[in-house]
Order: C-alpha cells, then sequence, then structure tokens
C-alpha cells in the first residue's frame, strides 16, 4: 500500500516542538483522499510522533475547550499514514538539514 501513499513535509519555523506539517494523498480505485495539516511534533529527546487535524472550540457557556477530530482513521489505515509521514521527515530532515 505504500506506493499509493503520497506525502509532502513542510518544515516549520521558530515554532518549538511543532516540527513540520504533512499532507497526505490516499490514492485508491475509487480516487484520491487528501488530508492536510498534519502536524509533526518532535521534542527534544523524543521520537516524533504525529497528531491529525483537529478543531478546538469552546461551547456556549463553557470556561473549557473541546476537541473535534476531523479525521479518523482505521487501525490499519492509521499505522500506514503515520509510518508514511515519519520516513519522510526523517529523509527530510537528513537531506534539509536538522530541525
Amino acid at each position: 500500500m505504500s506506493e499509493n501513499v503520497i506525502v509532502e513535509v513542510r518544515k516549520k519555523e521558530n515554532l518549538g516542538s511543532l516540527k513540520a506539517t504533512a499532507e497526505v494523498t490516499l490514492q485508491t480505485s475509487h480516487g484520491e483522499l487528501t488530508i492536510s495539516k498534519i502536524k509533526i511534533i518532535h521534542q527534544e529527546g523524543k521520537e516524533p510522533w504525529i497528531a491529525y487535524p483537529d478543531i478546538s472550540y469552546k461551547p456556549k457557556g463553557s470556561d473549557e475547550y473541546r476537541i473535534l477530530k476531523v479525521f479518523i482513521p482505521s487501525k490499519r489505515l492509521d499505522q500506514v499514514i503515520k509510518q508514511a509521514i515519519l520516513d519522510k521527515y526523517s529523509t527530510f530532515k537528513t537531506d534539509a538539514g536538522a530541525f
């Protein structure tokens, strides 16, 4: 399936642990699905991890924000997407220098 996953990584400057964002296009026999604004978080001394796009909002009359997940993949698809992003991020880091 990896040949059907296209990943673009864009470096972010001066945003702390947010090192880059990714856009993933999944090509299927039914067409393409593109997921944008995926975050690549890499804290010093830890392994990088992926955060899918979400929307935060504050319900009327509440003091707390809530998060609405925009994309919820199956477990297998989640693994494929995250591994493709981390592979590209690793290559991108090597080619572009340290983040």
